[in-house]
Formats: structure tokens, C-alpha cells, sequence
């Protein structure tokens, strides 16, 4: 085999190939990030929309319950007067009645106002999460713009340096050419609802069975509940170690927002993978963040 010696040319050449591909698959993963931002942006617009109807009707039906609780508190005011000018079981019974009339009508003002409430809460949110977004957009085109003028930018010639013979020098090891650039590869993580590649799903699968084999141990924070904004129920996640809480939830189609102490993490189901089980992981190894995925890919 023909051993040869790498000139400083070939090896800026290889240089500039791996540059090159940094250069390209940090582009790669720009545009896939802006491509997810706009979509979750496309999905907060549609929810959006639907939150202002519904926050609209939602004042209508407390107004409606408003005035109904008001004429419900003057027949009670009434019966109890009755009651105490005549008393009887006639005028107990009605007393009862106006009384029993009276908490189920302001329950039901309870319940229209959380309704509002809770639309406000989630439309606030939502415009809180815009904001990032478009600030991570704005961030996302400046990246774009250095990563373009670098690779506009002219590589400097490479300098050829001429040593001087020296008589009794040892002669200069030798190695192999190499040819071919090395192959740059990006650390696997764990998968989303829309990236799913298989180092993903085999990453998420060996960190949860690594940490469910032995005992999860002290968690590092307790009571972890969780809030979504497509009910009122709430959801208590399980510490399996690694600082690391996870709960299994069957989700549908279309932007969801999980509240979980004062975070909220948005998260954008598909269509083609709807109705399906989905894993939460909360990851509080560093700044807090929520993982979902489908539970499938653990299988």
C-alpha cells in the first residue's frame, strides 16, 4: 500500500469541505426550526380565532347568569321575609326552594366565569408564546445571514512552508492520504410529534428503560401536576429518576399548551397522528422543558 504524505493544500482542502458541511446542516436546521415555528404560529392563529369567539360568548352567558343570580337572590330575600313574618310549612318549604334555586344558579355562574377565565388565560398565553416565536424567527434570520456571508467570504490561501534540508534529520513519518471528508452527525435527542427519526426513538427508549430498570431514587422536586388547555382536569407525572417526570396522555390533533408549575410548553400534535398515546417527559436537568412524543416509538 502506497503511503503518502498530506500536503497543507489537501489538508485545507479537507478543511473547507467540513466547514462547508457544518455550514450546510446548520442551514438544514434552521429552516426546519423556522419551518416548525410557522406552523406552530399558523396553529395559534386558528386557536386564536376560535378563543375570541368563545371569550365573546363566554361574557354573553356570565351577563345572562349575572341577571338570572340577581332575580334568584330577590325571590330568596323574599321567601326568607315570608318565612320569618309567617312561619309555617308552606313558607319553609318555599324558603327551601328559593334557597336550593339560588346555589344552583350561582353555581352555574361559578362555572361560566371559569370558562371565561380560563379562554383568557390561554389566549394570553398564546400571544406570550407568539412573541417568542417571532423573536426566535428574527433570531433564526440573523444566524441565516452570518452563516451566508461566511461562506461568501474569499478562504485564504493556504501557505506552503519549504523546509530547509537537514543532513542528519530523522526522516518524516508518513501516513495515509485521506480522501474523503469525515462524515459529520448530529447527537441524537429525544423525538417530537414531527421528528421521528430512529437514533431519536432509540435515544428516548434507552434513557426511560435505563432509569425504569433501578430505583428512581429522591426527585428533585415534588407534587409535579400538569394543566393543559383543553380541560380543567389535573395531571400528576411520575419521577423516574434522572431528574426526569413522565406521564402518558392520549392527545388529538392540533396545538396543545401544558402548564406545568409556571411554564407553559406548546406543543403541536399532526393530523396523521392523532388520538394516539403520547409520553411527557418533564426534563429538569437544565432549564425546565417538556418532551412529547409518541409512546409507540418505545415499543
Amino acid at each position: 500500500m502506497r503511503l503518502l504524505r498530506p500536503t497543507t493544500a489537501l489538508i485545507f482542502a479537507l478543511f473547507c469541505l467540513v466547514t462547508h458541511q457544518a455550514f450546510a446542516q446548520s442551514l438544514d436546521a434552521l429552516a426546519k426550526e423556522r419551518k416548525s415555528i410557522n406552523a406552530t404560529l399558523t396553529q395559534h392563529k386558528e386557536r386564536t380565532e376560535y378563543l375570541r369567539d368563545r371569550i365573546a360568548r363566554a361574557k354573553e352567558d356570565v351577563a345572562a347568569a349575572d341577571a338570572a343570580l340577581e332575580k334568584q337572590e330577590a325571590k330568596l330575600s323574599e321567601a326568607i321575609g315570608k318565612a320569618e313574618e309567617n312561619p309555617g310549612d308552606s313558607t319553609a318549604r318555599a324558603a327551601t326552594h328559593a334557597s336550593i334555586r339560588y346555589n344552583r344558579t350561582e353555581a352555574k355562574t361559578e362555572r361560566m366565569q371559569e370558562r371565561l377565565d380560563s379562554a383568557k388565560n390561554e389566549l394570553t398565553s398564546i400571544q406570550a408564546h407568539e412573541i417568542e416565536l417571532n423573536k426566535r424567527l428574527a433570531e433564526i434570520t440573523i444566524e441565516e445571514a452570518r452563516i451566508a456571508e461566511s461562506q461568501r467570504k474569499p478562504k485564504p490561501a493556504p501557505a506552503v512552508a519549504i523546509p530547509s534540508p537537514k543532513p542528519d534529520a530523522a526522516p518524516a513519518p508518513v501516513v495515509e492520504a485521506q480522501t474523503t471528508a469525515p462524515e459529520l452527525t448530529q447527537p441524537a435527542s429525544w423525538p417530537t410529534p414531527t421528528e421521528e427519526s430512529t437514533a431519536d426513538a432509540a435515544f428516548a427508549k434507552q434513557t426511560i428503560n435505563a432509569l425504569l430498570a433501578k430505583p428512581a431514587g429522591t426527585a428533585p422536586l415534588n407534587n409535579v401536576k400538569l394543566n393543559h388547555n383543553r380541560g380543567r382536569a389535573t395531571e400528576s407525572l411520575d419521577y423516574i429518576g434522572g431528574k426526569l417526570f413522565k406521564l402518558t396522555l392520549k392527545l388529538e390533533a392540533g396545538m396543545w399548551g401544558f402548564k406545568i408549575y409556571n411554564d407553559t410548553f406548546w406543543v403541536s400534535i399532526p393530523k396523521d397522528k392523532a388520538d394516539q398515546d403520547f409520553t411527557l417527559i418533564y426534563d429538569v436537568n437544565s432549564k425546565a422543558t417538556l418532551h412529547v412524543f409518541r409512546t409507540s416509538l418505545l415499543n
